[in-house]
């Protein structure tokens, strides 16, 4: 019986993580999501179970799911290549093609000039990380406007999201278009759709609970 009631409460949880889904607004705009598959990735965040990976994995399922465009990209070994993930696989699924990729540096500066160097157009970037990031010759927020200028995109955005709290910080504070989010929390999602929208500017998040929806995820890595 315990059994039953255990395996009942787990498909509940999951029907509700995907039905979640639902729940957020598209903002129509053409995202670019850059994930960090490096080892420390599966470090846990602050006061949970979840690691840093199975977090960034989830919010990016989010983008899939809701955004009509969402080009998914990751730090190879390689470079900064395509990650082949689909907006209709699983969790499970997804963190497994992420765990078995070679990683290389955390440049939060190459999801823009990849971008520019293909001539692709995108509102917003989002980088997901733990936030052991790293920088070469250009800094990130200088690669941005950068990209703006030179695609004649003015207002494209730069989301950078730390799942560990750290000293943090890659977004110009003075620009109304960057944004550093700060661990994890269920409010996320509705802050990143706002500020996406130009309805908030710049702020800094740091929420490290959000232990509803990491019991959920959890039960759907198991």
């Amino acid at each position: 019986m315990s059994g039953d009631v255990n395996e009942s409460i787990s498909k509940a949880l999951d029907d509700a993580f995907y039905r979640s889904f639902h729940n957020v607004e598209p903002t129509n705009k053409r995202f670019l999501l850059a994930f960090d598959v490096s080892g420390s990735m599966t470090s846990p965040i602050a006061d949970s179970q979840i690691s840093c990976r199975e977090a960034s994995a989830a919010l990016g399922m989010v983008a899939m799911r809701t955004e009509p465009i969402a080009e998914t990209m990751c730090f190879h070994s390689k470079g900064f290549v395509s990650l082949d993930i689909k907006k209709d696989q699983s969790l499970p699924q997804i963190m497994n093609t992420m765990k078995r990729l070679p990683f290389g540096r955390t440049d939060c500066a190459q999801p823009m000039l990849w971008a520019l160097e293909n001539k692709k157009e995108f509102d917003v970037f989002i980088v997901y990380t733990d936030s052991e990031t790293w920088y070469g010759d250009i800094h990130p927020f200088e690669a941005v406007k950068k990209y703006r200028k030179e695609m004649n995109i003015p207002d494209a955005k730069l989301i950078v999201m730390g799942m560990a709290a750290n000293n943090f910080t890659i977004a110009d504070p003075s620009d109304p278009n960057m944004l550093d989010i700060v661990g994890f929390d269920s409010g996320v999602p509705e802050v990143i759709h706002g500020f996406v929208l130009g309805e908030i500017e710049t702020i800094l998040i740091i929420s490290l609970s959000f232990f509803g929806f990491c019991f959920g995820l959890k039960s759907l890595l198991q």
